[in-house]
């Protein structure tokens, strides 16, 4: 997982599925730390792994095993500088905004990382779509699967999950919409069945 923060999305895999075993890299030292302690909390620590790590990096990114992942997932940083008050950490400020590159060195990375067949999944605001299919295109992804993901059912979307893989022929596209709360703020069912941890 490419920008893991505290390890949310590579622990719920493996609380999921006691089949999985996760890496995960994150710019900050203390997100890899929370990650790690995460996983001892929740007794997945033998199939999970973290380090500190730039996946907008090339160049830091080549310490990344390539073609070794069935999957790699990522919320790259969507903010754009000049866009809201700047965090006063250096590191903080570029696990946040993007700069020129971020998301094309995100993408570059998990191209590098991913197995023949393996699978991208991304997780990016959907006012910026045109970016993100963009730059995915720029290194030979075709899309797969879009998952519109809204606060209540029927609401604009607000973020999109994506999912594709390198060149390999298949253009159809699945699109289908994740309402994530009933109007009285509980889950709904189809989040319920997207993340049954969440139970």
């Amino acid at each position: 997982e490419l920008g893991c923060g505290c390890g949310v999305v590579s622990l719920a895999c493996l609380l999921g599925n006691e089949r999985l075993a996760a890496h995960g890299v994150d710019l900050l030292p203390e997100l890899v730390a929370a990650a790690t302690a995460n996983s001892r909390s929740l007794g997945l620590a033998a199939r999970f792994s973290a380090q500190v790590l730039d996946a907008a990096d090339p160049d830091a990114a080549a310490s990344l095993p390539s073609r070794a992942y069935h999957v790699v997932a990522a919320t790259p940083p969507y903010y754009t500088l000049g866009t809201g008050r700047l965090p006063t950490s250096e590191a903080r400020r570029k696990a946040l905004f993007a700069e020129e590159g971020t998301l094309t060195g995100f993408i570059a990375t998990a191209k590098r990382a991913l197995a023949p067949q393996g699978r991208i999944a991304l997780i990016y605001p959907w006012t910026f779509r045109e970016r993100l299919f963009h730059a995915l295109e720029s290194e030979n992804f075709v899309t797969h699967k879009i998952m519109h993901v809204c606060t209540v059912n029927g609401s604009p979307t607000r973020f999109l999950i994506e999912a594709g893989t390198v060149r390999d022929g298949r253009r159809a596209v699945l699109k289908e919409t994740l309402p994530l709360h009933l109007p009285d703020g509980s889950l709904t069912s189809e989040a319920l069945a997207y993340c049954p941890w969440l139970r």
